[in-house]
């Protein structure tokens, strides 16, 4: 029955894409009314103040539970049924060693893909690192966190590289720096400042076997 539902949804979603402005904004009228209506409720409107307790109770329940629902469904459709080629999934992972320390690949496109890296150091917003795919130019390889990890560096190739993976990005956790393209003696000495690099890459399958769908309030900011 739910599969039923939601290939109606997705079928009407694609077929009429001005839905997602409608949508949108039938969110926010839900979400205001809502919103509105617990204001008059706490504030004491002569309106609720001249009924019994559980008469308010009724009033409140049968004006805030159909709204919830409709704000409910229109935010799920927005982030379940949206055009899948529009989507912006994420990937996140720690460092093998120290838990404060995450980084995100952020992936979106469909013909052109746009995969970036943010780092996100302890008691910091995202912080940009680098794109790691440029269609028919270059693309990740894998990326490896530094031994201690304190240092996430990403390796690229493709046709401005070469078929060789080269380190081109690095991220240091310490320094809240990043050094990337040619200079790549520079990022070796940071490596070996860390310790060298953990034996487990993070390659392109990992990130998507990790992905899961970015909500928009989880979309790092550049």
């Amino acid at each position: 029955m739910a599969g039923s539902c939601e290939f109606f949804l997705v079928s009407a979603w694609l077929k009429f894409p001005i839905l997602s402005y409608h949508l949108a904004w039938l969110l926010m009228l839900a979400m205001s009314l809502l919103a509105g209506f617990t204001w008059a409720i706490y504030h004491g409107l002569p309106f609720f103040l001249s009924r019994k307790k559980r008469h308010r109770l009724l009033i409140s329940a049968v004006i805030a539970l159909p709204l919830a629902a409709v704000g409910s469904l229109a935010l799920y459709i927005s982030v379940r049924v949206a055009d899948p080629f529009e989507r912006e999934m994420g990937a996140e992972f720690i460092s093998p060693t120290d838990p404060a320390n995450r980084v995100l690949f952020t992936d979106s496109g469909f013909l052109d893909r746009d995969l970036q890296l943010y780092a996100k150091p302890k008691g910091k917003n995202e912080q940009f690192v680098g794109s790691l795919c440029f269609t028919g130019e270059f693309s990740l390889d894998y990326a490896q966190w530094s031994e201690d990890g304190q240092a996430v560096v990403c390796s690229l190739k493709g046709r401005r590289i070469g078929d060789k993976p080269i380190m081109e990005i690095i991220y240091d956790f310490t320094t809240h720096k990043v050094i990337s393209w040619g200079d790549e003696a520079t990022i070796s000495k940071i490596i070996a400042q860390h310790g060298g690099l953990n034996s487990q890459p993070i390659d392109d399958g990992m990130i998507r076997k990790n992905e899961k769908t970015l909500y928009f309030w989880q979309i790092p900011k550049r």
